[in-house]
């Protein structure tokens, strides 16, 4: 949806729809990380006084930007995919606030997921990989089974 216009937004039915998918559940997501109701995310937290709202508000924006940017590499990367997901969080970790990028590509038949903490000055940049996942499905009896290919897991904290 990157490098399109409002106009070609709209006028695309299915990229109109797919949009308003992603909204609605980005709002949700984002209330449920920031323990916030989507009425609070559209509020005038700003002429309310609300600081700390204020404050998430910049880091919901700097992550969703990051997040947005990073799935679209991935879409390049992988065109024939039929999801791509991202989503940048930030954790507590024993006092100090750590952010955490989950990406995940799901073909019908094969899944590639990757989870790094990222640099947060420069949400675009990884600090470091903590897993990395490959996975091929099969289908036996009509029952479906995934086989981990690869998998790499690394994180002190």
């Amino acid at each position: 949806m990157q490098g399109k216009t409002c106009a070609e937004l709209k006028s695309n039915q299915d990229t109109y729809l797919q949009l308003q998918d992603d909204m609605e559940h980005e709002e949700y997501r984002i209330a449920n990380q920031y323990n916030i109701t989507v009425d609070d995310i559209y509020s005038d937290f700003i002429a309310d006084g609300n600081t700390q709202l204020q404050a998430d508000a910049i880091d919901i924006v700097e992550q969703l930007q990051a997040s947005y940017a990073y799935r679209a590499k991935l879409e390049t990367e992988y065109p024939d995919a039929l999801f791509h997901v991202v989503t940048i969080r930030t954790e507590d970790n024993n006092g100090e606030d750590i952010i955490f990028r989950q990406s995940e590509v799901l073909w019908g038949d094969k899944y590639w997921g990757k989870s790094d903490v990222l640099n947060p000055t420069d949400l675009s940049q990884a600090i470091r990989t903590i897993s990395q996942t490959t996975e091929d499905k099969s289908v036996i009896d009509d029952m479906q089974y995934y086989h981990g290919l690869q998998c790499e897991s690394e994180y002190d904290g």
